[in-house]
């Protein structure tokens, strides 16, 4: 469990945090190298990705806390999404949690990490926003004529 704490990740700390991220994956790579064995890590954020922190209920996995602007938690998540393919003895989980804000909502923290680790839907990237799960889906469009009229 490597959690990322919500007030290190101000402004330009986010890149720092990204760098940090990947020196902490590539020690990682390197014991998994050396052992050949299989290892999940759970990266835990508040505000880094889903819908924003403001917004309890949301349709839409949003990119981050900035309504019209960038997630500032995208350079942790290209990080862990490539290496997710060039380490493929290293299952990353990341889950971004509201509850993460609160000192005593710890119980429920460690209850979203323990479901998103039992999970079976294949989510690698969830967040919570007021207990609902949201994960990242593709919708098809109904403009996409290889598609059309079948939804």
């Amino acid at each position: 469990l490597v959690p990322i704490p919500v007030d290190a990740a101000v402004g330009e700390a986010w890149d720092v945090l990204a760098l940090e991220v990947l020196s902490l994956l590539q020690a990682l790579a390197d014991i998994i190298e050396a052992e050949k064995r299989y290892l999940t890590v759970v990266l835990l954020t508040c505000g880094a990705s889903g819908p924003p922190l403001s917004r309890k209920r949301s349709d839409d996995f949003l990119e981050g806390p900035l309504v019209g602007g960038p997630s500032l938690g995208c350079p942790i998540r290209g990080v862990v999404r490539v290496a997710r393919i060039e380490l493929p003895l290293l299952s990353l989980v990341c889950v971004d949690s509201d509850d993460f804000l609160e000192e005593s909502s710890s119980g429920k923290v460690a209850r979203q990490i323990a479901c998103e680790l039992e999970a079976t839907d294949g989510s690698m990237e969830v967040a919570y926003r007021g207990g609902s799960r949201y994960a990242p889906r593709m919708r098809l469009s109904a403009r996409n004529r290889i598609r059309a009229g079948l939804f």
